[in-house]
Parts: C-alpha cells; structure tokens; sequence
C-alpha cells in the first residue's frame, strides 16, 4: 500500500517554492552568443546547415534538481545584431507527446508542450539585491531579490502558438516571430526575437540575464534549474551576444545521449528509536534492492512482535507500541533477516521511561473532533436525498456523489457525479443498487453501490459540517486484472469552472476553452463565487499517465473535473482496494460583506514576540495577557495572540522531547528576531503528535484564565508533510472499508476543530490564518480569515510585476472560500494593491486606514447589496474605456470601485443612471481625492491612470459644486538658488529650544566648515531649517555628517535614519519609484544629493542610490528643506549646492513594458 499522500505533495510544492538550489554545483551557468554566419528561414525546420553556426545548451535540469531532462533537448543560439535566434529540437519518445492547443497570446502555453527564452537587463544602480526577512517558510530567510528589473519570457507551445510575458505577467502583443514543427522522434521551434521587444537597444554592450526551459508537463526543467515562486525570484543565467568576429568563442555544451544511473547500490541503513511520549519503538530500515522482501521484526518481552518486510523501493518501517502496562525501563529488539534466512542486522534499543508533561493528552476541546459543531455551522440535516448545512444544500445524485450544490452563488454543478469504469474494451453500465443516508451528531453518512454485470461498485461518503467529504470507492467480485480504468467526474457550470487553483495562492490558472491536465495533488475548479476541491492524504491514484491524472475538461454546457484513479489493466492488485479521496465544495461558510477580519482584532502591542520562546504558550505571561485582552474588550476589539508551527530550540522541554516534536529530519526556517532570545534557532513541528497537545492546552489556558478571543496562526493549520513515526497520523496508513483511520489532512483538521472550539465555547471565535502562500481549504475551512500577500515582495518579483486578475480573483479574495482574506499590501504600494483588493471586497494592510474606512464603512450591512464585476449589473453600463467595476447600493446612496488593470490611461465613461432611477443623479465624488465629480445626464466621465482605481461615491439629491476652483498662481516665492555654501542668515537652528546647543564652524574635511547641532536625550529634536523655499525644479546637495539619528525633510517627504535603518514617510501614494536603504558611516562626512523634477524626487547617499523616480508631492509655496536629530545625537552639515536646475544622477531605463 503507497502512502504518498496530499501532505508531501504540499512539502513538493513548498520545496519547490523555496530557493533549496540542488541544481548544478557551478552555480549559474553562461553562455556566449555568436553573431549568424548562415541564414534562417522561418519555417520551425531545426536543420544542421541552418544551425551549425550558432551557441548549443543542452544541459537542462528538472526544475530544483541535478536530474537531467529525460528525452533530451537543444537549445541552439545566434544572433543578427537586432534579433536573437533561437533553434529547438525537444526529443521525444513517448507516442503521446507532444500535446498543445491553438492559444491565444495571453493564454498560459507553459501548459502545454512548450519552449522558453527568457532574457532581461537591470537598471544600472550601485545597491545590492534586497534581502528578504520574513522568515518562516521555505526560501523566506535571507533571500535575495532578482537582479534584473525587467525579463520578458518569449514562448511557443507545440502547436506554434506565442506568448510574451514581463516580469511575469502577460501581455497582448507576442512581438516576436516563431514557428514549430512536429518531425521523426522530435518537434522543433524556430524563433526570431527582437532585442527591441525585451527593451533592449545594444545587446553586446553587457550581459543579458536569461534562462531557457522546456515544458513537458507536469515536469518543467531548465537551463539554471534553481527552484523559484513562493518567497523566492526567478534564476538567471548569463547571455552574453558576441560581436562579429567572435564566432570561434561561442558556447557549445555537450552531454552524453543516455544518462548513465548510479549503479551503486544503497547500504543497509537502519535508524531505531524510542518515542517516550508516544510508548512506541520504531525502525526505518533501507537497503538495496537483494534485500526486497527481507523480514524486519521488533521484539519485546511481553509484548506481540511486529513484523515487516522490505519492499522493492528498499524500504520498510515496523513500529511497536508499548503497552500502558508494561514496565519500564526495558529494552526492545531489532532483526533483520534476508530471504535466504541470514540475520544481517540486531540492535538493542534502551526503553526508559519519562515524566509526562501536564499538557500530555489534552482532552481540550476534543468533543468538537465528531460530536459538537462550532458557529457559524450548525449540524446537518437530512430530507431524501438532500444534506442541509447551515451555508449549501447538497443533493445525491445516484452514484453517490453531488448531483447539486445550491447556496448564497447559486447552483454550482451542471448534473450529478459519475463513476466511469472500464472492463473488457468498454465502459460498463452502472445501476442504482441502493442508497442509504446516515445522520450522526456533526455529519452524515452516505452509502451507495451500483450494479454491474460482473460486480458491484460501492460508494461511502462521510459529510462534515462545513461540506468536507470523505470518499471511499471499491469495486467488488471484479477480479481487479480486469479493471481497465476508473475514473470519477464531476460536470460543473461554466460560470463555476474559470479557473484551476493548485494549493498556492499564485497557482491559479484561467480555463480558456482548451481544458486543463495535471499530475495528481489538490486541485479546486471554480470561480469568483463558488468551486469544487479536490484532495487526498493517502494517494488514491494507480495510474501512471502523471500528466492526465487531473483533467478539466470544457464543453460549451459545462466543464468536467476528471479524477482518473486508474488508467491500465494490471494497476489494481488487491482485491477490493479501497480509493480514498476528499471532495469540499466552497465556499464553506456564506459570504460577508462585513468588515470583520484580523484588522478588526487586537494583538496588544504584540505579534510573535508576546511568548519568550518562539511559538511557545508561554502561560507565566498570563498576567500580561489579561491586562492587554482587558484593554481590547475597553475598546470593543477582539483580542488575539500569535502562534506558529514552529518552537524555538530554547523552549522549554523542547530539547528533551525534540524528536517528538519536529518534523524530521528537522527543518529550521526562522531564527527569532526579538528579544528576549534574538537568533535562536526555530524548529518547525508537527501538531499531530505532542506538539498539538502543548498548543490546546496552552491556548486554553490562556482563553480561560487570559481572555483571548482567537488565535493568529503562521502556518499552524497547514497539513504540513510529516512521516515522524512518533505520530500515528503521520506513521503510515494502510485503509480499510470499515476503519476510518486518522491520516495527515484529516487529524490536522481535526486539530484546527480543537482549536475553534476552545473559542466557540467562549463565544466567537476568530482564527486567522496565514500559511506562507498555501491556501489549503480542507483546513482554511475552519478559519475565519486567511491573511496573505508576502509573496509578492519586491524580493520574489521585479517591480514591474502586475497580480494577473485571475490571481487576485482566487488566491487573493476569499469570496469563492468562505472566509475574509486580508492582503499584506506587498506589490508596489498599498495603493496598487486596492485596485484588486477593492474589486473583490478584500482589506489591505492598514496603510491605507482612512481610504479604506471612506470606502466600506457605510456599505457592510444587511441593507447593502454587493455587484461585483463578474456578475450582471443591472445599475450601471459601462459605455467607454477599458475598466473593471464592482459596487455596492444602499438605500441613498452608492460605492463604485472602478479599477483600470491595464498599462493604458483609460477614458472612463459610465452610464449610473439606474442606481437610483427615480432621482436625480447630481452628486457624486472620488473618495481619495475628496474631489466632486460631474454627472452630466446620468453619465459619470473620468480619466484612470494606468493599474490605479476611483472610488465612486454617488447618491441622489443636491447638486454638487462640481465647478472649477480658481487656478494657483504657478509662480512661487523666489525661491532658493545658486548657493554653494552654508550662510547662517538663510538657516534657522533652533537654538532657542533647551537642549539643543550649537557648535558654529566646525571642520568637515575638503576644505568644508558648518554648524554642528546637538541634541540632548529626553528634550526636543534639534533642527536646521531653512528659512526661503526650494522651486518645482531643484537640486540639493549637502555633506552631512551624523552621529546616528538623523531626519532629513524635503517638502512633505520624511527620511529618517535610526537604528541604522531609513524610513521614508510623505511619498505619493501612488508612487511607483524605489526607495532604497544605502550605507552609511556614523561620525563619516557623507555627500547627500536631492534632485526633484516635475514632481519625481532622485536622491543619493554616499554616491549610492537612496530614491529612484520617487513620486513627491509638488506644494503650492515651494518645498522646504530641514534636518534634525534627537536623544543626544548631533549632526553637521554643509552646503555644496542649491539650485533651480535637475542633476541626472541615474541613467535613463528604456519604457517598459515594450508593448
């Protein structure tokens, strides 16, 4: 029986995700491009008289490996000064690849068979790749940003389809020619790429970063094979496009035809432990392939013995618990015996005995697992056929599946579930045996078989509350030889199957028209309103076409979702095999436009550093807690405290029952960044063995006695992938009909139901989720709000990476789930972040407070109703420009969100006539800019920026004063210019105020003298400000120097150094430059440069980038220009130059994207 199950397909992903290179040891690789000698006809023939002449990369990897890409691939490079050529010929042995679609130029190919030339340039700015800090979660430690700030991906599927994506995200215009062909034991591309459509006017001036990939799906290998997403960038290689002449210089990789195997056999290798807490003994043994079926046995006296054998992976696991009866200390024995007889291997492992902690065994809660029903559920009911939950209605149809699924979105199948089963060269007809429908206290159960000639096929599905369904499915009296295929499909309205969603929340992908194929892992079809998941814990699959395991199938009436379990005669060996598989219809809980999530709770003050000890219930804190709880509930706030799934190595009884606790073989994916304990090493743990234990009676404790009302959980409800033979969960399960074992996914559920109750009792519970990018329902079920947005760091992607909508609709809006998401507003500014958020009902970090209080603070209650974009709209019509809107009506008065997600200025034209058709329509303003706008017979005109929104506030009454103010007299007061020195008369230091003393003429090297400010600790800031005005066009440069703290203030932008670190504060919102944090040097004279033109602020530090085309606000009376510092620091400066003119401090980049 296989045990690969969901949990290590999310530990693949999550590896996957991080920046784990084992790709080849020598790093990145190079390759050098040489000019064409021989000429290319277009027509995707890959011939050696076309080719010969150029670049060869062959070695490709699969995608976070050292394994070479089996069949084989060329890549062959050249190039005609404007143009990159590429050649491909994609080897190919397997009759049914390859496999593409005819797609259109934003469509994702890299579905299909595909190839993939990447190539991008960085701006050229002295400053080291940010670091990202976070920690937590796989690559999120110490990863550095990408290097290059604009890569185009140029790719053709098999079909000869292109694509053209920017830093990521699609774009209409391929921009480039290519051509493919399908030949004898190949397929081959052609491409012809424009340097001028990556923006890229000299290809030989520097190297290109570039990669280059093949799709073979569901395997993916590359060039540099270094994993990427998640927390982690892209990898590059090098280009470097050789000038003529050069030709003898190109790069000509070679590798054998056939990768010859390690044909070493393993050692035997046996681990044996004691697990005190759990009472079992348990080996892991491996060994080479003579050793299959080799006997492994664990003895104890007075106890049965436990027997395995080896199987032909090399591998066994025998596990022995000791009885509560059984003394101790005592020992236990392993023996190892080959099939001829002979004992290879004894070991004697010492059993003694420990003192169970308190927390040992819990009972907390545990009458939530089957017997109580958290709110907002209630328990199910059943009439005939149907399954009432408190938020759907499910119907039965006769094969056991849903035949509907009717809630708040509406119907989200297109007909019933279906078993499709072959035998003999056909597929058999399956009739209705019987159906039997069992109620217990938190679920129901239903049992279905069907008839066939030859057999019977049984069906068992377990119903929680929330919808999650247990599915089990034999096929009986059929000798299982004569089993051909067997598959299960569901049909799915078209509305409900736009998309498929694979665990991450950036593993979305929009349905077409040409269908969807996978390898076997969770997957969810839906759309913004509703979906159906799929999943497992004990791998359900026999069959072997990994690329067709999952389908989704469209058809112009419906979509199916194709589970296909087996797909061969010989696949089945046990009779009466047990599949197992879990189906969840989303969203679990009805949809509220109420604004109720982490932002609405309290913390306190305090995230993970309210325990000592990471991730620890740290209860000698009480006392504390209770104050802070008090001082939320004072305030009307919900009070929550943070946990994770991790503990730090110092915690207390973590070293003494640290193999218990983790996840082997131990993963350490944070070192704590507060005190007390700053830098000890964080363990990530399993909370289906004693850690779950320490957590629930910790977390009770602190609801009883500290008040709490929830819990932030930082990856705590993620069925993380364990096999720690302390777990029984994670140990290895072998299913029966009869039995419902606990197994990963569904023991972590049952420890998230624990956790909702603690609260449940209490009152409401609020628990809020946040899993590093996984979005795993089965578990996210129970949560109330799940709080994503990390991953689209600068750090992970270049700046000039947009949020494909299909991704905000799925991954970063918790309506088609049931639970409210909140975004960390990582992408660009906050700002950008709300013409997705704003769509789609969703709150960002609360940087943007105010905006967002303005927009959803009169519209979350009952008598508001919710119209978002991909619904009919009966109210509006949207008569000119290429936007998205979503609103909300009430009684009085509406709410548009009207977001431009396009990289054009839109001329925005809306007919609101019908929001309120019985009144005149004469107010309206947009709620950022506090501006009133126009309504002129019904219809609302505006210009959008590109990838910004508006705020529409209308309601009927009144007409607005909608006329034009008086325009600003454009000249300012004369202001500061052509100065090259520091003159006390145009400076004001505020010597005046206690504390601050000053120090005039003070020597700052180069010939250059200032004043010298001081402040004093616990007194005001000592400031230098000068007294006339700066014009719209300025340059500033100063030499300061500082002995630590210091701000410096240009009009309303803020830069403050403290701690060693700079903050800038005052930019525009709105703004999409870069501010940077350069090194600086305390007691060092250090050259500081401002330049601002037409409203964008440049600046450097020491010659090192500070801002980069930073949007600053243009004040009407000219900018001021301050410094400043405080508690006991002081600071010096000079003046080099003020004056009305720009300085260019960095080189102009190309406009991107080309489009």
């Amino acid at each position: 029986m296989r045990n690969h199950h969901a949990a290590s397909w999310i530990a693949m992903v999550m590896t996957l995700l991080a920046g784990a290179d084992r790709a080849r040891a020598d790093g990145a690789p190079e390759a050098r491009v040489p000019c064409a000698t021989a000429t290319v006809e277009l027509d995707g023939r890959v011939t050696d008289a076309e080719w010969s002449d150029a670049a060869v990369v062959s070695d490709l990897r699969l995608r976070g490996t050292k394994q070479r890409l089996q069949p084989r691939t060329r890549f062959y490079l050249k190039h005609e000064n404007n143009h990159l050529l590429v050649g491909v010929r994609c080897f190919e042995r397997d009759p049914a690849y390859p496999r593409a679609s005819r797609r259109d130029p934003t469509d994702l190919l890299t579905a299909d068979d595909a190839v993939q030339v990447i190539i991008g340039t960085a701006n050229r700015l002295a400053v080291a790749p940010e670091i990202l800090k976070v920690g937590g979660y796989p690559g999120a430690m110490d990863e550095r940003g990408p290097r290059p700030d604009h890569y185009y991906a140029f790719t053709v599927n098999a079909a000869g389809s292109r694509s053209r994506t920017y830093n990521e995200g699609t774009l209409r215009r391929p921009l480039f020619e290519a051509a493919a062909r399908r030949t004898e034991g190949a397929w081959t591309v052609e491409m012809r790429i424009p340097f001028a459509s990556a923006g890229i006017d000299e290809p030989t001036a520097e190297p290109l970063y570039a990669n280059l990939y093949r799709f073979r799906p569901p395997e993916m290998a590359g060039w540099h094979s270094r994993s990427f997403g998640g927390y982690v960038p892209m990898p590059f290689g090098t280009l470097r496009i050789l000038p003529k002449g050069r030709e003898s210089d190109r790069t000509v990789e070679t590798i054998d035809d056939e990768i010859a195997e390690d044909s070493a056999a393993p050692p035997l290798s046996v681990k044996l432990g004691w697990y005190p807490l759990a009472r079992r003994v348990a080996a892991d043994v491996t060994g080479p392939k003579r050793l299959e079926e080799a006997a492994i046995s664990l003895q104890m006296k007075g106890v049965p013995s436990k027997h395995a054998a080896m199987a032909a992976d090399g591998r066994a696991r025998v596990i022995l618990d000791v009885p509560p009866e059984s003394e101790l200390p005592a020992e236990a024995e392993l023996v190892v015996t080959t099939p001829e007889g002979n004992v290879i291997h004894r070991e004697v492992c010492a059993l003694t005995p420990v003192e169970r902690p308190e927390w040992l065994g819990t009972e907390v809660a545990k009458q939530y697992v089957a017997h109580r029903v958290p709110k907002p559920w209630t328990p199910p009911t059943v009439s005939d056929n149907v399954v009432r939950l408190e938020h759907a209605r499910l119907t039965f149809g006769s094969h056991g599946f849903f035949e509907s699924v009717s809630g708040a979105a509406g119907e989200l199948l297109a007909g019933q579930g279906e078993i499709v089963l072959r035998k003999e060269g056909r597929e058999v007809t399956l009739a209705p045996d019987f159906t039997k429908f069992s109620r217990r206290a938190a679920s129901v159960r239903i049992d279905t078989a069907l008839r066939f000639d030859g057999g019977t096929v049984e069906l068992r599905a377990d119903v929680d509350y929330d919808g999650f369904t247990i599915c089990k499915l034999r096929v009986r009296d059929l000798p299982p030889e004569k089993i051909e295929t067997l598959s299960v499909r569901i049909p799915l309205r078209k509305a409900n199957a736009r998309f498929v969603h694979r665990f991450h929340v950036q593993g979305t992908r929009a349905l077409t028209g040409a269908g969807w194929e996978g390898d076997a892992g969770p997957a969810w079809v839906g759309g913004q309103d509703a979906g159906l998941a799929f999943n497992f814990d004990v791998d359900p699959f026999l069959s072997v076409d990994r690329r067709r395991q999952i389908e989704v199938i469209e058809e112009k009436a419906q979509s199916w979702l194709r589970i296909n379990l087996v797909d061969a005669p010989g696949q089945v060996v046990d009779e009466d095999h047990v599949f197992r598989f879990f189906l969840l219809p989303t969203p679990t809980k009805e949809p509220s436009i109420r604004k109720d999530g982490f932002f609405h709770t309290s913390m306190g003050g305090w995230f993970e550093n309210w325990s000592d000890y990471q991730g620890y219930p740290d209860l000698a804190k009480l006392p504390q807690v209770r104050k802070r709880a008090d001082a939320a509930h004072a305030k009307g706030l919900p009070f929550i405290l943070y946990f994770n799934m991790m503990l730090a190595e110092n915690a207390p009884g973590f070293a003494r029952h640290r193999p218990e606790l983790i996840i082997p073989p131990g993963l350490m994916w944070y070192k704590r960044e507060y005190n007390p304990g700053k830098g000890i090493p964080c363990w990530v743990c399993c909370p289906r063995g004693p850690y779950g234990d320490l957590l629930l009676h910790g977390m009770s404790k602190l609801t009883e006695e500290g008040d709490i009302d929830g819990v932030y959980m930082d990856g705590t409800s993620l069925a993380w992938d364990c096999d720690n033979p302390a777990h029984a969960p994670c140990a290895g399960t072998k299913l029966s009909w009869d039995e419902e074992p606990l197994t990963p996914l569904v023991a972590t559920r049952n420890f998230v139901k624990r956790i909702r109750g603690i609260f449940d009792v209490k009152g409401e519970p609020m628990l809020v989720a946040h899993n590093g990018g996984g979005l795993q329902i089965e578990t996210l079920s129970l949560c109330d709000v799940f709080y994503e947005g990390e991953q689209l760091s600068d750090v992970r992607y270049a700046r000039g990476y947009r949020l494909p909508l299909h991704k905000a609709a799925v991954g970063y809006s918790g309506r088609p789930w049931g639970f409210r998401t909140d975004l960390i507003a990582n992408m660009i500014r906050p700002r950008y972040m709300m013409a997705y958020a704003a769509l789609h009902d969703v709150e960002i970090a609360r940087d943007d407070e105010d905006l967002e209080t303005a927009i959803y603070g009169d519209f979350q209650d009952d008598a508001t109703s919710y119209h978002p974009y991909w619904r009919a709209q009966p109210h509006i019509r949207l008569e000119d420009g290429e936007v998205l809107v979503s609103y909300y009506l009430r009684p009085g008065s509406a709410m548009l969100i009207v977001s431009n997600l396009t990289w054009d200025h839109q001329d925005v034209v809306l007919n609101v006539r019908d929001l309120f058709p019985d009144q005149a329509l004469t107010k309206a303003v947009n709620v950022e800019r506090r501006e009133p706008v126009a309504i002129d017979r019904g219809r609302v005109s505006m210009r959008i920026p590109r990838h910004r929104f508006v705020a529409l506030r209308i309601e009927p009454g009144a007409a607005a004063n909608t006329s034009k103010q008086p325009a600003t007299d454009s000249t300012f007061p004369a202001p500061a210019t052509g100065i090259d020195r520091y003159i006390p008369d145009q400076w004001r230091l505020n010597t005046d105020t206690p504390g601050v003393t000053v120090e005039d003429d003070v020597n700052l090297g180069n010939a250059r003298r200032g004043p010298k400010l001081a402040s004093t600790l616990h007194h005001d800031v000592a400031e230098a400000r000068l007294r006339v005005p700066l014009g719209r066009t300025l340059t500033v440069r100063l030499l300061v120097q500082a002995s630590g703290r210091l701000g410096l203030k240009l009009g309303a932008t803020k830069i403050v150094v403290d701690g060693g670190r700079m903050k800038f504060d005052g930019l525009d919102p709105w703004n999409e430059g870069r501010t940077l944090s350069p090194e600086w040097r305390r007691g060092v004279a250090e050259e500081i440069v401002f330049s601002v033109d037409n409203g964008v602020l440049n600046a450097a530090w020491a010659g090192q980038p500070l801002a980069v085309n930073v949007s600053v606000a243009v004040p009407k009376d000219g900018y001021g220009l301050s410094l400043w510092t405080w508690a006991g620091d002081w600071f010096a400066f000079d003046v080099l130059e003020i004056s009305g003119r720009p300085t260019s401090l960095f080189e102009r980049a190309g406009t991107h994207p080309v489009r």
